[in-house]
């Protein structure tokens, strides 16, 4: 079977709630992490072990910032209106898309907004995310 290098412009995110705007978006990631939990040799042993306990996943939304219309229409919740984070951040449906066949669907909170602003005029946001339950897979080979 041949091999396809993953590259390409078709990824995407998709977030409920307007927590971010899908075409602001223009890169992600995202990390799967285990927890590691050392146990102590025991009964005359030298080495420890090691098992693996809960999984996460976290990750980062880069986007671009726009505002203009009807107001900051690149963040309507994340910048837009920070008065409540607690709601307006918490508990979102977050769907990383790779290309077709191959994403991450997960209920996710945002973790930390960075905003960055460089002496060329660029202005940038990114959102960094956890997730809060069960993360599903899809890698389809067809």
């Amino acid at each position: 079977m041949a091999q396809t290098i993953l590259a390409g412009f078709g990824g995407s995110v998709t977030s409920a709630s307007g927590i971010v705007a899908e075409e602001a978006v223009f890169e992600w990631s995202g990390t799967i992490t285990a927890n590691e939990i050392i146990l102590p040799p025991a009964f005359g042993a030298v080495w420890t072990s090691t098992v693996l306990g809960a999984f996460r996943m976290t990750g980062s939304l880069t986007c671009k910032a726009f505002h203009g219309g009807a107001g900051n229409e690149g963040f309507p919740k994340i910048v837009d209106d920070i008065s409540d984070p607690q709601a307006d951040w918490s508990d979102t449906a977050l769907v990383l898309l790779a290309f077709t066949g191959v994403s991450w669907t997960m209920t996710a909170v945002l973790t930390s907004v960075d905003m960055n602003r460089a002496h060329d005029g660029g202005f940038g946001i990114t959102a960094n995310f956890a997730n809060t339950g069960a993360v599903s897979q899809v890698w389809s080979e067809s």
